[in-house]
């Protein structure tokens, strides 16, 4: 009987797809949910990068003398970061920051003003209170280097972050809900005015989650 049952061979095929499609399965559910959480992050680095880089550029072009940053050329920014990240509903699950780094009349680093929009529980990296950040004299920190603004000029910092799920909810060691994060700075590139911003609309304070 057991030689026989050897020989046997009518359901190989059966018996062989039972052994190899779960290890099969948990590859191709792993390489999806990698590829979802690699996109993801793409994507909330190219918003960080999208809000400074127009932040750099912000401010009213019909002024002569140094260019006048008002609340309306923010508001822009920041409803431009929200059509970018629609797809990844960012205004709910996400908190996008933006900060004016500047050096003060003490030569110190500063942050000058900060807006932010989004629901997702984050708070800036470089300051532990959203409106009255503290000076530091080294700047701030990104990658392991010190940035600083130069004399008479501003640095666009954007911070982003982002509440991700995974596709599948699976409860393993090292997977599930995260906070992605992705920060950018940049250069005003115009002779802008520092001094402050002009409210000429409402402002996105960082006390206020905004949807």
């Amino acid at each position: 009987m057991i030689r026989a049952l050897f020989q046997n061979t009518r359901a190989t095929a059966s018996v062989e797809l039972l052994i190899v499609m779960p290890p099969l399965l948990f590859v191709g559910w792993a390489g999806i949910e990698l590829t979802h959480r690699i996109t993801t992050q793409r994507a909330v680095a190219e918003i960080a990068q999208l809000v400074a880089d127009n932040a750099s550029r912000a401010g009213d072009s019909t002024a002569l003398g140094p260019m006048p940053l008002r609340e309306s050329d923010l508001n822009d920014v920041m409803e431009g970061a929200a059509l970018q990240g629609k797809s990844l509903n960012i205004q709910q699950k996400g908190r996008i920051i933006l900060s004016s780094l500047q050096q003060d009349a003490a030569g110190r680093q500063s942050i000058r003003w900060r807006r932010c929009i989004g629901m997702a529980a984050a708070g800036s990296e470089y300051s532990n209170i959203s409106n009255t950040p503290t000076r530091d004299p080294r700047g701030i920190q990104m990658r392991g280097k010190w940035i600083k603004a130069p004399p008479r000029e501003a640095l666009m910092v954007a911070e982003v972050y982002y509440d991700y799920e995974p596709i599948v909810e699976v409860e393993l060691v090292g997977y599930g809900k995260e906070m992605l994060e992705a920060k950018a700075v940049r250069l005003v590139r115009d002779n802008r005015d520092l001094s402050g911003i002009k409210g000429d609309a409402n402002a996105a304070r960082c006390t206020v989650r905004s949807t």
